[in-house]
């Protein structure tokens, strides 16, 4: 975050956050029991988050330098994203599902599976109103509140 660090995630079950400008790794975060498959900070730079091919999303303090949480999507999970103001996060899997979780508390607060072929890529919409998903050849729009519902597919 803040341009100071940056995060990286491997074939090999690891995700290292480096220090750009000193060039080296300062925490290697170990857990995943495939590759890491995406990487992101939170917004606020307290947490980083990691995807992996063994179907976990997983959060970790930066400061405690520890796992705080972990969920499970029922197949490789692809891509992470949060919410522009809100304390939410959006991940996507190979599954086909769509999953809100709320990290203040820490909980699912919406779900959905699509149609098609797995989630390739998922992100908040910049006002933070929608989800965007892409699925093979379709573009899809979703409310996430108060449930995950597809407003429109696009081909």
């Amino acid at each position: 975050p803040y341009g100071a660090f940056f995060a990286s995630g491997s074939l090999d079950t690891n995700l290292k956050v480096w220090d750009v400008r000193r060039k080296t790794c300062i925490q290697t975060y170990k857990g995943h029991l495939q590759g890491v498959s995406s990487v992101r900070f939170s917004p606020d730079g307290k947490w980083v988050v990691s995807a992996g091919q063994d179907n976990i999303v997983k959060i970790w303090d930066l400061t405690a330098g520890k796992l705080l949480h972990d969920y499970q999507h029922d197949g490789p999970v692809s891509c992470l994203d949060f919410h522009p103001s809100e304390l939410l996060m959006v991940s996507g899997s190979a599954d086909r599902s769509l999953k809100v979780i709320d990290l203040d508390a820490l909980a699912p607060v919406a779900s959905a599976a699509g149609e098609g072929g797995g989630v390739l890529s998922a992100a908040f919409s910049h006002d933070g109103r929608a989800v965007l998903s892409v699925t093979g050849d379709y573009l899809k729009v979703w409310l996430h509140e108060p449930s995950l519902t597809c407003v429109d597919t696009i081909e």
